[in-house]
Protein backbone atom coordinates (compact mmCIF):
# COMPACT_ATOMS: atom_id res chain seq x y z
CA UNK A 1 0.00 0.00 0.00
CA UNK A 2 1.15 3.37 -0.96
CA UNK A 3 2.44 5.88 1.90
CA UNK A 4 -0.10 8.98 2.35
CA UNK A 5 2.63 11.27 0.95
CA UNK A 6 4.09 9.17 -2.11
CA UNK A 7 3.23 10.78 -5.38
CA UNK A 8 1.37 8.91 -8.08
CA UNK A 9 3.91 7.58 -10.82
CA UNK A 10 3.19 5.93 -13.59
CA UNK A 11 4.94 2.03 -14.23
CA UNK A 12 6.82 0.91 -16.82
CA UNK A 13 5.47 -2.56 -16.64
CA UNK A 14 7.50 -4.95 -19.42
CA UNK A 15 7.06 -7.95 -17.81
CA UNK A 16 3.25 -8.08 -18.81
CA UNK A 17 4.43 -8.20 -22.48
CA UNK A 18 3.41 -4.94 -22.72
CA UNK A 19 6.08 -3.72 -25.48
CA UNK A 20 4.19 0.04 -25.58
CA UNK A 21 5.22 1.21 -21.90
CA UNK A 22 6.84 4.78 -22.93
CA UNK A 23 3.89 5.16 -24.58
CA UNK A 24 1.05 4.05 -22.52
CA UNK A 25 2.98 6.41 -19.78
CA UNK A 26 2.75 9.14 -22.47
CA UNK A 27 -1.13 8.92 -23.07
CA UNK A 28 -1.31 8.28 -18.62
CA UNK A 29 0.42 12.00 -18.80
CA UNK A 30 -1.66 13.23 -21.27
CA UNK A 31 -4.67 12.24 -19.43
CA UNK A 32 -3.78 13.88 -16.29
CA UNK A 33 -2.52 16.99 -17.87
CA UNK A 34 -6.80 17.03 -19.70
CA UNK A 35 -8.14 16.48 -16.05
CA UNK A 36 -5.88 19.57 -14.67
CA UNK A 37 -7.43 21.53 -17.67
CA UNK A 38 -10.77 20.54 -16.72
CA UNK A 39 -10.86 21.10 -13.08
CA UNK A 40 -8.45 24.11 -13.16
CA UNK A 41 -10.29 25.70 -15.99
CA UNK A 42 -6.53 27.09 -17.29
CA UNK A 43 -4.79 25.87 -20.99
CA UNK A 44 -1.97 24.19 -19.50
CA UNK A 45 0.33 23.27 -22.05
CA UNK A 46 -0.74 25.75 -24.20
CA UNK A 47 0.97 29.22 -25.34
CA UNK A 48 -0.92 31.61 -24.09
CA UNK A 49 -1.04 35.33 -22.79
CA UNK A 50 -1.18 35.98 -19.30
CA UNK A 51 -2.08 39.04 -17.33
CA UNK A 52 -0.56 38.88 -13.89
CA UNK A 53 -1.17 40.97 -10.59
CA UNK A 54 1.10 43.01 -9.77
CA UNK A 55 3.15 42.44 -12.98
CA UNK A 56 2.73 45.80 -16.35
CA UNK A 57 1.59 43.76 -19.24
CA UNK A 58 1.23 40.96 -20.36
CA UNK A 59 3.40 37.66 -20.46
CA UNK A 60 3.54 35.28 -23.49
CA UNK A 61 4.73 31.90 -23.63
CA UNK A 62 3.49 28.23 -23.00
CA UNK A 63 1.96 27.52 -19.89
CA UNK A 64 3.72 24.48 -18.12
CA UNK A 65 2.92 23.10 -15.22
CA UNK A 66 5.90 23.53 -12.78
CA UNK A 67 5.08 20.31 -10.80
CA UNK A 68 2.53 17.29 -11.10
CA UNK A 69 0.05 17.96 -8.33
CA UNK A 70 -0.46 15.16 -5.58
CA UNK A 71 -3.55 13.00 -7.12
CA UNK A 72 -4.53 11.27 -4.15
CA UNK A 73 -5.22 15.10 -2.54
CA UNK A 74 -6.81 17.77 -4.57
CA UNK A 75 -5.99 20.52 -1.55
CA UNK A 76 -2.64 21.21 -3.27
CA UNK A 77 -1.98 24.35 -5.14
CA UNK A 78 -1.26 24.07 -8.54
CA UNK A 79 2.35 25.22 -9.26
CA UNK A 80 2.30 26.62 -13.06
CA UNK A 81 5.40 28.54 -14.88
CA UNK A 82 5.15 30.43 -17.47
CA UNK A 83 9.10 31.39 -19.18
CA UNK A 84 10.65 30.81 -16.12
CA UNK A 85 8.32 32.68 -13.85
CA UNK A 86 6.26 30.63 -10.90
CA UNK A 87 2.64 31.39 -10.95
CA UNK A 88 -0.27 30.57 -9.00
CA UNK A 89 -3.70 30.41 -10.09
CA UNK A 90 -4.87 32.73 -7.94
CA UNK A 91 -2.43 35.79 -9.24
CA UNK A 92 -3.95 35.67 -12.73
CA UNK A 93 -5.71 38.12 -14.02
CA UNK A 94 -6.55 37.11 -17.90
CA UNK A 95 -5.72 33.84 -20.09
CA UNK A 96 -5.79 34.23 -23.55
CA UNK A 97 -5.01 31.15 -25.75
CA UNK A 98 -2.79 31.99 -28.50
CA UNK A 99 -2.62 28.67 -30.03
CA UNK A 100 -5.94 27.09 -32.33
CA UNK A 101 -5.24 23.28 -30.83
CA UNK A 102 -8.25 21.56 -28.49
CA UNK A 103 -7.98 21.45 -24.88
Amino acid sequence: MADVNEKQQGIFDFDSGNLDGYENLQREQEERLQNIRRTSGLPVGRWVELTIKGHAGGITGKLELAAYPDADDGRDALALKINQLLVKPADIESCVMLDDQDI
